[in-house]
């Protein structure tokens, strides 16, 4: 009789990209540490700098996975052709080569190259795509057993490594991914692009900050530069969402509902500001429109602080739902027991709450959940960040309109004071 596969191998056989099945024939080498990197239309200046951060960092035997990629929309880069000619000259002769992989190393620090340059990515699969193929092969490796940390630490080319980067959580919490702390650094032969960095920095912080006070337990950065995800973990959500933006955000919204994220206050990573255009959301287009409306004279706006009272409140009044489902006997729950539901919910925060399907949560939850721990998980995984950023939104659009960043920040002092 066979044995059943693990999540691991499962994912490996139906989900993972096809270079996880091309590791065969390996040199007898083994690594204690994985960092996968996606790069498209970089230079090779982050490949000096990594050699030279990975012989100080507490990580020897460390495989750099690098994913040179562009998309099919563009039929060529000379920064990607010059990027791989680049690895080899920095890595010497491969030691092993198969279809698009070469593997080369130098020191305590092997890198496997993975081209699809030449093999071009699906433009609407983007970073998310590469991102998947490198941290795929990462946990074919710890399957095989060629790596020996379960840790697939994602992160970029603009990235400068702390040297505790590795450093493995302090704690007994079986833990699914973990986020970092991070901060950018300023440029100084581009002052307002630095500028537009800050702010947009500040507006993440500010949003993590909110979502804490909140109780929200989605208050973590989602940033594919700063985080690192558990083999077993990755396996179990499917890896990387084949998108061409938000793939972190996504990959981390389904970690989180099946284990807790490790917050690493204590590893700061450093992001170089600058302008990018490889993505059609997230930090670099932030910074555009940042440096866009400046030019224009406006101010950055972001959320007001208001909605996140409002998300307070309703994350407060969710266990009183439980409490209402307990009181009816019947399930599914009938017309009349669902309108006692919805008219239970307080009428400041029903029309956002309306804007998630509450109906259908309502119903699955009188089914299933049977003890308080069974419906708070069950809430958590309905409310989760993509239904807290909506109804935020929702709150937004209708009563609270944005405001000045450094109003809001004042003005979330005050709130956080009270």
């Amino acid at each position: 009789m066979s044995r059943a596969q693990t999540p691991l191998q499962k994912y490996l056989a139906q989900y993972a990209e096809a270079e996880s099945s091309e590791l065969n024939e390996l040199p007898d080498l083994a690594w204690q540490r994985v960092v996968v990197i996606p790069a498209f239309r970089e230079s090779d200046q982050f490949l000096r700098r990594f050699k030279h951060s990975f012989g100080t960092l507490a990580a020897p035997n460390t495989i750099l996975i690098l994913v040179v990629n562009r998309p099919d929309t563009s039929s060529h880069c000379p920064e990607n052709h010059q990027l791989i000619e680049a690895c080899f000259q920095h890595f010497g002769p491969p030691l092993w080569q198969k279809n698009n992989l070469s593997m080369m190393s130098e020191g305590p620090l092997t890198l496997l190259l993975v081209d699809r340059e030449t093999l071009p990515i699906p433009m609407k699969q983007g970073v998310g795509l590469a991102r998947k193929i490198g941290c795929d092969l990462a946990a074919a490796l710890f399957e095989k057993r060629r790596l020996t940390t379960p840790w697939i630490h994602s992160t970029d080319a603009d990235t400068h490594l702390p040297e505790n980067y590795f450093a493995p959580p302090e704690s007994s919490i079986n833990f699914g991914a973990q986020v970092f702390n991070f901060r950018h650094l300023g440029n100084h032969a581009d002052p307002d692009c630095a500028e537009a960095t800050r702010i947009y920095e500040q507006h993440l912080n500010y949003y993590r900050d909110g979502l804490s006070w909140a109780g929200s337990p989605y208050s973590f950065y989602t940033l594919g530069s700063s985080l690192a995800i558990h083999a077993q973990t990755y396996a179990r959500v499917r890896g990387f969402p084949r998108k061409a933006g938000g793939e972190d955000f996504y990959l981390l919204n389904k970690a989180a509902k099946l284990q807790p994220i490790a917050q690493r206050h204590e590893i700061t990573l450093q992001i170089s500001a600058r302008h990018s255009d490889r993505v059609p959301f997230g930090t670099g287009p932030a910074v555009a429109k940042i440096l866009d409306q400046q030019a224009k004279g406006r101010a950055f706006v972001t959320y007001d602080p208001r909605v996140f009272i409002y998300l307070k409140n309703w994350l407060a009044y969710a266990p009183s739902i439980w409490t209402i489902l307990q009181g009816f006997p019947k399930s599914p729950l009938d017309a009349a027991n669902l309108n006692a539901c919805r008219a239970a919910i307080p009428d400041a925060l029903y029309p956002a709450v309306s804007t998630l399907n509450v109906d259908a949560f309502l119903q699955h939850a009188a089914k299933q959940c049977h003890t308080d721990n069974s419906f708070r998980q069950h809430f958590h995984s309905w409310f989760d960040a993509f239904a807290t950023l909506k109804f935020i939104h929702t709150l937004q659009s209708s009563d609270f309109p944005p405001i000045p960043l450094d109003q809001a920040l004042r003005d979330f002092a005050e709130v956080t004071r009270a």
